[in-house]
């Protein structure tokens, strides 16, 4: 019994360590909400993070037809960019150095209207 137990228990520390970390960053104002992930293998020992994420328009106003961005994470993202139909652009994979403590923000222009998002680690 007591082997059982044992065994079960080192299955599950053995599984969970081979998990990629997520770290997932997001924002909202009364525009835009924006989801960023990074994503660590545990296994690689990855020193640079997969990235995704994307930025969803919000307003009142019709949504816009491009948009500029820049996310600052230590390393730097910034594109311009179409969003779909309903007002969601998906971020393209990238890599990261972001870890827990790291300040992100976004930085969001469009239609000549420019705003900062800060994003914290949920």
């Amino acid at each position: 019994m007591k082997f059982k137990i044992f065994t079960i228990l080192f299955c599950i520390m053995f599984l969970s360590g081979c998990m990629p970390k997520v770290m997932t960053f997001s924002g909202e104002n009364e525009n835009w909400e924006v989801q960023f992930e990074v994503s660590y293998d545990k296994i690689k020992n990855d020193k640079c993070g997969a990235t995704s994420g994307y930025i969803r328009y919000i307003g009142d106003k019709p949504i816009p037809k491009q948009i500029e961005y820049t996310i600052d994470h230590d390393l730097e993202t910034s594109g311009l960019d179409s969003l779909d139909k309903n007002g969601v652009f998906t971020m393209a994979k990238g890599c990261s150095n972001a870890v827990e403590g790291t300040e992100v923000e976004i930085k969001i222009k469009w239609d000549n209207q420019s705003e900062t998002i800060p994003l914290k680690v949920k």
